[in-house]
């Protein structure tokens, strides 16, 4: 009896390659229309192969894949260059911006889950780490709160994420933010989770506003707005937190660079 076989065509981006055998890549990638797939792609590295300089980091590709029965893998049949963003690996920190944005988006996908809203976020935010009057710490943290949005995480920064008013809310420095309970707090839903034992953090005040800002931004508009870098920073440090408190698991690509040894450090 023959075997029933499955073509599929979709728009791609790919999130992760491992080596198979000796000239063959097993690659995870972000689709369009079906969600995270990982596909076969046989005799990747050999002289001739049909997916010379395709499978690259950043590219909206073009792609068709063919599940066979009887096979542990899906296997790649075409893949072409829809939009080559080849620049991003030329500047160091809009390439590790890539990456960052890459293994945050991957933490969203979810395998033959469609989300066509995640991918278009995604390939926007490449595009937008190759025009060179925008940021690419700014640009990560739109992506953050598109991501934030997106998942139905989105952090309250203009009102209380308890009791839902902007009432009673505290206006010094250093403001009550608890990461479990969504967002920002007033004073006396503060007060009341402490007296719970739960862990409210004092976060920066301009932190937040910003970040309030940022997201009433439309994701075009980010290379017009100048920000203070510290107050960029801060921004970033705040929704770092958040996404690794509830993605449960920290990413690797945010984590701070290990301090050089002692004996190699600047006198």
């Amino acid at each position: 009896m023959a075997r029933s076989t499955n073509h599929r065509h979709d728009q791609a981006v790919l999130l992760r390659r491992s080596p198979y055998g000796e000239s063959s890549l097993v690659v995870q990638l972000l689709t369009r229309e079906h969600g995270l797939v990982s596909v076969l792609a046989k005799g990747v590295y050999r002289l001739k192969s049909r997916y010379f300089a395709t499978l690259d980091w950043f590219d909206t590709l073009n792609v068709e894949w063919r599940a066979t029965g009887g096979r542990e893998l899906t296997l790649l049949v075409a893949a072409s260059i829809q939009t080559r963003r080849h620049r991003l690996a030329t500047d160091l920190e809009r390439y590790r911006a890539a990456l960052t944005l890459l293994e945050l988006t991957r933490a969203g996908a979810r395998p033959a889950l469609a989300d066509p809203l995640l991918f278009d976020r995604c390939t926007q935010a490449l595009d937008l780490l190759l025009d060179p009057a925008a940021p690419p710490a700014l640009v990560l943290v739109g992506f953050d709160l598109a991501f934030l949005d997106g998942m139905g995480l989105s952090p309250a920064l203009e009102h209380c994420a308890s009791c839902g008013r902007d009432k009673n809310l505290p206006t010094t420095p250093r403001v009550p933010f608890s990461f479990g309970a969504g967002g920002r707090l007033c004073i006396s839903c503060a007060d009341a989770a402490r007296g719970h034992g739960e862990r409210i953090r004092d976060v920066s005040l301009q932190a937040v506003r910003v970040a309030g800002s940022l997201k009433r931004t439309p994701f075009a508009a980010l290379p017009r707005v100048r920000l203070d870098p510290a107050a960029l920073a801060g921004v970033r440090e705040l929704l770092s937190g958040f996404l690794e408190y509830h993605l449960e698991s920290p990413l690797k690509s945010r984590r701070p660079a290990p301090r050089p040894p002692r004996s190699l450090r600047p006198v």
